[in-house]
């Protein structure tokens, strides 16, 4: 199995919370790298206010969740573990998930975020991979 990714700065404490990297900017404004390695997916979603998503886990795949707008009430725990952790996620700031992490987002807020997958983010692909979980607490 192909190693995860985490180049971005991310923590040997625990938290899935990723260091990103001082933007580059000039007159024309700015850029700011998000994820320098391969990917198998990029996509864009938007969650309405009150929503959950997730509630499963990753056999193989990662991902990276940065958010835009919004906010994300981010749960988690490896697989066969007790506790729950919990970390929201503001504009600006990035989460890694790797494979075997339980998670559960929860959107308090009209939220817009990216997903950097290793994998591909059609359904199938996507199902192939996750097992689902009841919702983490």
């Amino acid at each position: 199995m192909e190693e995860q990714s985490k180049e971005a700065g991310s923590s040997d404490s625990g938290s899935p919370l990723i260091a990103l990297p001082t933007a580059f900017v000039d007159d024309r404004g700015s850029i700011r790298n998000l994820h320098l390695g391969a990917a198998g997916g990029v996509s864009l979603i938007e969650c309405k206010p009150g929503t959950y998503r997730s509630d499963h886990y990753h056999r193989e795949d990662w991902h990276y969740l940065y958010v835009e707008r919004g906010s994300i009430e981010y749960r988690w725990r490896k697989v066969g573990e007790t506790d729950v952790h919990r970390l929201t996620v503001t504009p600006g700031q990035m989460i890694f998930t790797p494979p075997m992490v339980e998670h559960t987002t929860f959107f308090p807020y009209y939220t817009k975020l990216v997903s950097i997958s290793r994998f591909g983010r059609d359904h199938a692909t996507h199902e192939a991979d996750l097992v689902r979980v009841p919702r983490l607490q």
